[in-house]
């Protein structure tokens, strides 16, 4: 289970369960949707073109410091939650 902690929005915490990375990335999408920020703006943020922010959130190894980089800059972060299975 991740969680996206939005601190700025009011809300503690969105739960999403992870099947893979793109979800991952989508809950990332939707993170930067909803703060109303420019993917541009971001990518300016990060150090990094346009173009490149695209590419990063395209590739098949997106990972939670990935994520956490991005949601930084919009005031979010990701953490990872481990829970046995029954």
């Amino acid at each position: 289970m991740i969680s996206l902690n939005q601190v700025k929005k009011g809300r503690d915490m969105i739960k999403i369960q992870l099947k893979d990375n793109t979800c991952l990335v989508q809950a990332v999408n939707d993170a930067i949707q909803e703060s109303g920020y420019k993917k541009s703006y971001i990518a300016d943020c990060l150090g990094m073109t346009r173009q490149n922010f695209s590419k990063m959130l395209a590739k098949t190894n997106f990972t939670v410091n990935d994520a956490n980089r991005i949601l930084n800059v919009i005031g979010d972060n990701a953490i990872i939650e481990l829970h046995k299975r029954d």
